[in-house]
């Protein structure tokens, strides 16, 4: 029995481990070359407009694939298109590195965003059909981990390698790295399952018949809501947030950056304490309301106090902490919802709403900031939290009548 334990628990570790690797690498080339934009046009002459349009390129791609990712996820399973996704994405960073041409640069930003696609809908499905189940929370605890941690590093790293090797070996380095990835996926790829085969056969019948009513249920319409509000309020956050900081009472450059590190740090150490919270109750859609609240109590702070220096920075890291907990929690509201036959699509359609929000609210926020208005941009972030914790709670319910109503429909 102990020896059985054992085996399941190096298992999990073995696949958890995996998984976050590649999340890492996924948000490690998103911001890969951005990185490298100053290098890039001190380099070639390309402006930063034009610089700026492969990141829009990228992400878009991205953002729309990921819905039909979630479709190929379903109908030939998630661990080759993981496998291939990766790959995909780690060769057209690599090949950035061997660019002449601009066109050639919009060509593999398309790529590797079609390849960037795939993470949600392939390595929530894996996780959810291959770990143990009071071990889930963790897992997804890890999971966004990884993706926080790659892109703290990635800016350094890369900028790093920029400076040592140059822009083009940076890239092919790190693109190298991300293949080197993809070969540990591939000879651990009997650990990483995606459903029993009877599962697969019903995510094929399901594929062939269209399989588009089960994103139109109202826990899924509903998710994908929730997404698109605190995702676009995070975004807001920390990629505005330090300007609204300078407009709104002169804060000082470092510090105003300074408050998205102690955010991320936050976030962090958020994750790690919800993962295991996610393992030990069953109340999720509860546990994402009560923390969201509380990010929006410290948040709302600062527009009304206008706090400086280290109380400032104590109000983010706090945020941050409270924000990371609610990360695995939703997590485990989603997985509730998701039928195993549709794990894909419904996962890569409720996670695209993080690009939907993210993509609309930077250009609320900044037409705010551009108004004069930095204040309405901390209270609007606050508004998109609170709101989205309607759909969460909505959704939970939402999903608890269906199954309620199942049987007495089948009677």
């Amino acid at each position: 029995m102990a020896t059985a334990l054992a085996a399941d628990v190096r298992r999990d570790v073995k696949v958890i481990s995996l998984i976050g690797v590649a999340h890492f690498f996924s948000h490690y080339f998103q911001l890969a070359l951005p990185a490298l934009f100053p290098l890039i046009h001190e380099s070639t002459g390309l402006g930063y407009a034009q610089l700026g349009l492969l990141g829009t390129v990228f992400f878009v791609t991205s953002g729309a694939a990921q819905t039909p990712a979630g479709f190929l996820v379903d109908r030939v399973g998630a661990r080759p298109v993981l496998i291939g996704g990766l790959t995909l994405l780690a060769s057209a960073v690599a090949l950035y590195g061997v660019s002449t041409s601009y066109p050639f640069l919009m060509l593999l930003a398309v790529l590797g965003g079609l390849g960037n696609s795939i993470f949600h809908p392939a390595d929530y499905s894996i996780m959810t059909a291959s770990i143990s189940e009071g071990r889930i929370g963790r897992a997804y605890s890890v999971h966004g981990i990884g993706g926080f941690v790659g892109y703290a590093v990635a800016p350094i790293a890369m900028l790093a390698l920029g400076h040592a090797f140059g822009w083009q070996q940076a890239l092919m380095i790190s693109g190298l790295a991300g293949l080197v990835v993809v070969a540990a996926l591939w000879l651990n790829r009997g650990d990483l399952h995606d459903g029993s085969a009877q599962v697969r056969a019903e995510r094929q019948e399901a594929a062939r018949g269209g399989g588009i009513g089960v994103l139109l249920r109202a826990p899924v319409l509903l998710c994908f809501v929730f997404f698109s509000l605190i995702a676009g309020g995070q975004v807001g956050l920390m990629t505005l947030g330090p300007s609204a900081l300078i407009q709104m009472m002169g804060t000082p450059l470092a510090i105003a950056n300074g408050s998205i590190t102690a955010l991320l740090t936050g976030v962090v150490i958020g994750v790690l304490i919800g993962g295991v919270m996610a393992d030990r109750n069953e109340r999720h859609d509860i546990v994402t309301g009560v923390v969201i609240v509380c990010v929006a109590v410290l948040l709302v702070m600062i527009p009304i106090f206008e706090p400086a220096g280290a109380i400032l920075l104590g109000l983010f890291l706090a945020a941050g902490v409270f924000y990371g907990i609610q990360g695995p929690a939703r997590d485990m509201v989603v997985r509730g919802i998701t039928p195993p036959e549709a794990r894909g699509r419904v996962f890569g359609f409720i996670y695209s709403g993080m690009d939907f929000g993210s993509g609309v609210t930077s250009v609320v926020f900044g037409a705010l900031l551009a108004a004069g208005h930095p204040h309405a941009v901390f209270y609007c972030i606050v508004l998109w939290m609170l709101s989205s914790i309607v759909c969460i709670v909505a959704a939970q319910y939402s999903a608890r009548r269906e199954s309620a109503a199942a049987p007495a429909a089948a009677e």
